[in-house]
């Protein structure tokens, strides 16, 4: 009977150790940051200058409908960063640095509509041929904002209906 219970017992704690290093594994991948920079290639942060000129690359720009659920994680492809927004709290996080090739996805998180438009306000043209303002920026609550950065530099950019709310790309 004791040879038994010793027996159940090793097997418990063996259970449980597995579901700690489990848990622990879990909770590491998660990207629980929430400082004022994201990191998503190297782990630090380094500043760079906005690229003179254009390359020529065709930037990727889309728009999509609806809240964010568990069925769209699929969609978030490898190489996107979420950067959450809305009127009233700005950009979370106001700064992320990508690699080159890499997506920023802006979500509106906010009641009311916001308008993602690269610098200059109002003009939005500090970036011209690189990311362009064609109005796709401009999303309802629940809505997101995709641009997938070609070219490296910082990147500031704003809210430009509440333009006190601005962030910054890093692409390196």
């Amino acid at each position: 009977m004791k040879k038994g219970l010793l027996i159940t017992l090793v097997i418990l704690a063996v259970v449980v150790v597995i579901v700690v290093i489990m848990l622990n594994r879990d909770t590491s991948d998660t990207n629980t940051n929430t400082n004022q920079t994201v990191n998503t290639s190297s782990g630090s942060v380094s500043s760079a200058t906005p690229a003179p000129g254009s390359d020529g690359n065709v930037n990727e720009l889309s728009v999509s409908q609806g809240a964010m659920d568990e069925s769209d994680d699929e969609t978030v492809k490898a190489g996107t960063t979420e950067v959450g927004v809305s009127a009233s709290t700005g950009f979370v996080p106001r700064t992320v640095t990508i690699s080159v090739g890499d997506t920023v996805r802006w979500m509106n998180e906010g009641a009311s509509t916001v308008y993602v438009a690269p610098d200059d306000h109002p003009t939005h043209v500090a970036y011209s041929g690189i990311w362009d303002d064609d109005g796709t920026g401009q999303i309802g609550p629940g809505e997101t904002y995709s641009f997938t950065f070609t070219t490296a530099g910082t990147y500031s950019y704003h809210d430009h209906l509440n333009p006190n709310n601005t962030g910054t790309v890093i692409v390196q």
